[in-house]
C-alpha cells in the first residue's frame, strides 16, 4: 500500500482509539495486513528503477501522507491530538521505512533483510489501475469509519 493508504487508516485508528497502548501497535501491525490485500505502491517494479527514482516516489508519497495528516487534522480531526496522529501515521509507514536501507542503500544485512523479507512474503501486488482500487476501498472506509 502507498503511504498515504497506510497514514489514512492510521488517522482513523487515532481518532477512534484514544488509548496509545492499543492504538500504536494497531497502526504498526495495520502496515502488515493492509499489505496482504492485493495492491500498487511505488515499491512496485522496485529493482527495474532506479535508487533515486525510487527515493523520489517514495519521498513523494511520505510528502503527501504528512500534508494530509495536517490538513485533516485542520478540518475534521481536530479533537485528535496532532501529535498523536503524527505518531500513529509514522508507525503505519515504519515497517515500510525498514525496508529503505535493503532496498535503496544496499544494506543486506540484519535487520534490515529481516524487515525486506517479511514484506517481500506478504506483499500481494497488483499493476496500475487495479492496484489502487483496494487502496481508494481500504481508505475511503476507514475515513467514513473514524468520522461517524
Amino acid at each position: 500500500m502507498t503511504s498515504v493508504t497506510h497514514t489514512l487508516v492510521a488517522i482513523a485508528v487515532a481518532s477512534k482509539i484514544q488509548n496509545p497502548a492499543i492504538a500504536f501497535p494497531t497502526c504498526f501491525f495495520s502496515n502488515y495486513l493492509l499489505d496482504m490485500i492485493p495492491h500498487w505502491d511505488f515499491g512496485y517494479g522496485w529493482r527495474e528503477k532506479s535508487k533515486t527514482k525510487l527515493f523520489i516516489e517514495g519521498l513523494l508519497d511520505i510528502s503527501v501522507s504528512y500534508f494530509l495528516v495536517f490538513y485533516l487534522h485542520q478540518t475534521i480531526f481536530q479533537n485528535t491530538n496532532i501529535y498523536y496522529l503524527l505518531i500513529c501515521a509514522f508507525l503505519a509507514q515504519l515497517p515500510d521505512w525498514l525496508e529503505i536501507p535493503y532496498l535503496i542503500f544496499d544494506f543486506k544485512k540484519q535487520p534490515f533483510s529481516f524487515f525486506y523479507q517479511i514484506q517481500h512474503q506478504i506483499h500481494n501486488r497488483w499493476n496500475l489501475p487495479w492496484g489502487l482500487l483496494p487502496q481508494i476501498v481500504v481508505a475511503g472506509s476507514s475515513l467514513v469509519w473514524a468520522i461517524k
